[in-house]
């Protein structure tokens, strides 16, 4: 039997029991120390994960059932202090690593180079299944694998989590893939609404902010995204590959356009 890899693969959840039945088994075949951090899930998530031996650990003091989490840094930061190792791999409850990524993990583990962030491909896999090899937003390389040695953190914001890479340490991408399970662009859609009013929430009281990073940068991130929308559904049609739906690709520039709005609503409130 091949040795598990002696690492922490901390998972957030709330009600991912229909995720967790496929992932949580290959996660516990590979590390010996898989958890999840539970926002008081009332599907059977906790009482899935126990059936397979893997610890249960709470997001909040709270007991109020379906806990969403309102500040995600914090909360990944919160879910590492509870490892035992302090190489840390960072899976989400709809995502699923492939074996080839499983085994880079395994030899970054063993060879134990505590100063490198680790960066893998993620790929979107629509419900009928299809791999997306073409979208807006790829390549997407997602920091996935570190020491705690290092010192890297989060950015101390609420969505969308950034890294900080300390001095002396290096960010290394590799291919090795894992795959993030969407669900319908309506679905997706209802949880990236609310990330658009938790990140208007963080916006900058400044004119530099406002004008900067709510109008320039988004307005910018929109044409861009359109350009690349278009290419990558070209070139899905011309290779015969999945290229992401313009279904998807609507709710991603309009996303942009509402975080503009959000943001400025946002920014005007605390001004006043």
């Amino acid at each position: 039997m091949t040795e598990k890899i002696r690492c922490s693969v901390p998972v957030l959840t709330l009600n991912s029991a229909t995720y967790l039945a496929d992932l949580l088994p290959m996660l516990i075949a590979t590390f010996d120390d898989v958890f999840i951090i539970d926002g008081n899930s009332t599907d059977g998530t906790q009482e899935l994960a126990r059936s397979l031996g893997v610890r249960v650990e709470r997001q909040s003091e709270s007991t109020e059932p379906n806990l969403r989490i309102t500040h995600f840094a914090r909360a990944r930061l919160h879910s590492w202090s509870l490892a035992k190792h302090d190489w840390i791999y960072w899976i989400d409850a709809d995502e699923m690593p492939t074996p080839e990524q499983l085994e880079k993990v395994r030899e970054i583990v063993v060879a134990n180079d505590t100063r490198i962030v680790h960066r893998f491909i993620r790929l979107a896999q629509l419900p009928d299944g299809r791999i997306v090899r073409h979208a807006l937003f790829y390549p997407e390389y997602t920091p996935r694998l570190w020491n705690r040695t290092s010192s890297a953190t989060l950015v101390d914001r609420a969505v969308h989590e950034k890294f900080i890479i300390p001095d002396g340490v290096r960010l290394v991408d590799h291919p090795e893939t894992y795959i993030a399970r969407w669900g319908t662009p309506q679905e997706m859609w209802k949880r990236q609404r609310r990330y658009i009013l938790m990140d208007a929430e963080s916006v900058a009281t400044t004119w530099s902010g406002l004008f900067r990073w709510v109008y320039l940068y988004n307005l910018r991130s929109f044409f861009g995204q359109l350009y690349r929308a278009i290419r990558s559904s070209f070139i899905g049609l011309i290779r015969h590959e999945t290229a992401l739906p313009w279904t998807y690709s609507y709710y991603f520039l309009l996303y942009r356009v509402l975080v503009v709005v959000e943001s400025t609503k946002a920014w005007t409130k605390k001004r006043v």
